[in-house]
């Protein structure tokens, strides 16, 4: 989640090889915002459709 406003926040996705991490500074550089963190996990799972439980199995 990115703050660009008072009001105004923005959810982005980025995805990173699992040895990697994200900047949260350049993220909130790259969106002009003031703050850059991490969804809840509620939240990441609304806008994913998803629920962050194990992959189905086969």
């Amino acid at each position: 989640m990115v703050k660009l406003g008072k009001k105004t926040k923005r959810h982005v996705l980025a995805v990173v090889p699992g040895d990697r991490r994200v900047d949260l500074g350049a993220v909130k550089a790259l969106l002009g915002g003031s703050y850059a963190g991490f969804a809840t996990p509620e939240v990441a799972e609304r806008l994913a459709r998803s629920d962050g439980g194990a992959p189905a199995q086969a």
